[in-house]
């Protein structure tokens, strides 16, 4: 039998029939099938292609209907619709209609979840003269607990974040905030792909700049997936003047002790095996708004970068960012640093704060070993043991108060 090259096509946003009813008995009447992002081959090789639709019923019957024209489609090419005679759909039933397409050789294969994209069916009910189609309700997903991380000024980046939830289908759809005033779209902020397993919730940031300026004013604020529709419930926003001077603030750590004076002559003491680092950035005039990562660096050499979080702050404000520094290679007789990186300028900003494993403070060996004085135990480097220490040597052991001592065993 022979072979052809596979064509694979991928919706990049929706599947969507482009009219509601048509009547199949007028003459040349279409059917057009569309996705206004794009619909991507992404075969291996180049492919003749003949784009269409699969028709199931509830009695598993399927026909495949083609578009008009056939294609030499490579990887990477794309159309945004094709067109089907109205003709060569059934005179009659109700059929469930998803995309579909086939090689030169008549082999029909139906369009596959591909990346985070999702497909939608729609729903095809015939009779001998009209053909009717619905959209079939899309993997449904809910956006609850909308909020704004920072203010919204005109031109500047601001980020939201929501709890995104489905129940009872997977969700692959691209999600976006956009501002509305008086019921009219103004703006539309960065679009972000959320995926979502049966079930599943999941947190979700958006953080970038909206398309168009507007006035300051009061204004609404919803979640619009790709297709238009809303994902979550209108929260009012307030919009002020932009502020024209530039930002101006101050950075400050705190390891769980209050705000550090530590310096690199006199770092604090910490346990880098349960360090947690909050940082403090106050604005004290303009609009602060950066992507802030914690890098960990053992004197000038860079040793970890901690997942970003986003700031966006207007004078008079002050925003609190906790990182998990934990680490278990820390050696005892080295001084160490955190800094903040503005991710989005690339730039390091305020000063280091300087650390070391409060481990190296005990410098004496204490008692011999008793195995029920303490809680755990650690070498002279800092890392944790698995186990209680047998062999003999010097060892660094927590008492259940917290405190650390030097043991011997001999």
């Amino acid at each position: 039998a022979a072979t052809f090259a596979q064509p694979v096509a991928e919706f990049t946003s929706d599947f969507a029939i482009s009219t509601t009813e048509v009547d199949r008995t007028e003459a040349g009447a279409t059917v057009t099938v569309s996705d206004p992002s794009g619909i991507f081959m992404v075969n291996v090789d180049k492919a003749i292609t003949i784009f269409g639709v699969r028709l199931t019923n509830e009695e598993a019957d399927t026909l495949f209907i083609p578009c008009k024209r056939t294609r030499n489609m490579v990887n990477g090419a794309a159309v945004t619709s094709y067109v089907m005679n109205a003709s060569a759909f059934p005179e009659d039933g109700v059929w469930t209609v998803a995309p579909a397409v086939s090689d030169e050789g008549g082999n029909w294969n139906a369009y596959g979840l591909v990346k985070m994209n999702h497909v939608r069916t729609a729903t095809l009910v015939t009779s001998e003269s009209t053909l009717t189609f619905s959209k079939d309700d899309a993997s449904a997903a809910k956006a609850t607990e909308l909020t704004l991380l920072s203010p919204i000024f005109s031109g500047k980046t601001f980020g939201v974040s929501a709890n995104m939830t489905t129940e009872d289908a997977e969700y692959f759809r691209q999600v976006a905030p956009v501002l509305f005033r008086d019921g009219q779209r103004v703006a539309t902020g960065p679009m972000v792909s959320v995926q979502l397993y049966e079930g599943e919730t999941k947190f979700v940031e958006w953080v970038g700049n909206f398309t168009n300026t507007f006035a300051p004013g009061e204004y609404t604020l919803q979640l619009v997936q790709a297709n238009g529709t809303a994902v979550s419930d209108p929260i009012s926003v307030t919009v002020e003047a932009t502020p024209e001077e530039n930002a101006e603030y101050t950075i400050t750590y705190d390891f769980g002790n209050g705000i550090s004076d530590a310096s690199a002559a006199n770092p604090e003491e910490v346990d880098v095996n349960a360090l947690e680092v909050t940082i403090y950035i106050e604005c004290s005039a303009g609009y602060f708004a950066e992507n802030i990562a914690v890098c960990l660096f053992n004197g000038e050499q860079g040793m970890a970068k901690l997942p970003e979080q986003f700031a966006g702050i207007k004078a008079g404000e002050t925003v609190a960012l906790t990182f998990d520094c934990t680490s278990q290679n820390l050696s005892t007789d080295h001084t160490y640093n955190v800094r903040t990186l503005g991710s989005d300028s690339q730039q390091y900003i305020g000063e280091p704060a300087y650390f070391r494993n409060s481990l190296a403070a005990t410098n004496t060996v204490e008692s011999d070993y008793t195995a029920t004085e303490y809680v755990s135990y650690y070498d002279l480097n800092g890392v944790q043991l698995t186990e209680v220490p047998t062999q003999a040597g010097v060892y660094v052991a927590v008492a259940a108060d917290g405190t650390s001592h030097k043991i011997a065993i001999r």
